[in-house]
């Protein structure tokens, strides 16, 4: 088993997701950021950090896409771009009840 803390978040983590076929993890905080972290050399890879809300939930498309779920029923999509640095936000939606 490995075993080894990734520190960079500055709040509850609230959600972890595999990136299939990859090295990467991705996480969502109650800090209002998104990290991509590389598990095999246990650094970030990618800090997506212009949220204007808690992070809820989070989700990786085969398309390559980080999808999160915003407080208050936002859905944002981010290019997954490890070692680009920060994310520039593809689309942000508003979910009606």
């Amino acid at each position: 088993m490995l075993e080894f803390e990734l520190e960079g978040h500055q709040d509850y983590v609230r959600t972890l997701t595999e990136v299939p076929n990859s090295p990467y993890i991705i996480s969502s905080s109650s800090d209002r950021t998104v990290r991509v972290w590389d598990v095999l050399q246990q650094t970030t890879k990618q800090i997506i950090h212009n949220h204007q809300k808690i992070l809820t939930c989070g989700y990786v498309s085969r398309l390559g896409l980080i999808v999160v779920l915003e407080e208050g029923n936002y859905i944002v999509v981010y290019p997954l771009a490890p070692g680009k640095g920060s994310a520039v936000r593809l689309k942000h939606w508003k979910v009606q009840k």
